[in-house]
């Protein structure tokens, strides 16, 4: 999967914690820019919450630019120099509606998050 992006993978992920040594930036977009960084180039989803793997196909409707992702649900993803996730996620902070009204999907009443976390080069 090496160079899909310089010399960089491309995951989505539902939480943005780092489980390596390094520098990271992680930047908070909207969802136009989350929909874009999706169909840019490919990507391999490690999410592991259903309704965040429900929101991407329904919310963001990605142009299938998806990988298949060798080790499904075996920890977190380690970023390397130059990887980069779109992280997906429920904003905790806003309070969520209650439930959603007849006929809307069951995370209706979610308040999502996205953010881009890139692994940068070492000093």
């Amino acid at each position: 999967m090496s160079g899909l992006m310089g010399n960089g993978r491309r995951y989505v992920m539902d939480q943005a914690v780092v489980w390596a040594e390094g520098r990271y930036q992680y930047l908070r977009v909207d969802q136009d820019a989350a929909q874009n960084w999706l169909r840019r180039e490919l990507w391999v989803s490690r999410l592991k919450d259903d309704e965040a793997r429900q929101h991407l196909w329904i919310a963001l409707r990605p142009e299938f630019q998806q990988l298949e992702d060798t080790q499904p649900s075996v920890g977190p993803a380690i970023l390397g120099p130059g990887d980069e996730a779109l992280v997906i996620r429920r904003n905790e902070s806003i309070p969520q509606s209650a439930s959603p009204s007849p006929g809307q999907p069951p995370h209706a009443g979610v308040v999502w998050e996205y953010g881009l976390l890139t692994a940068l080069e070492p000093d």
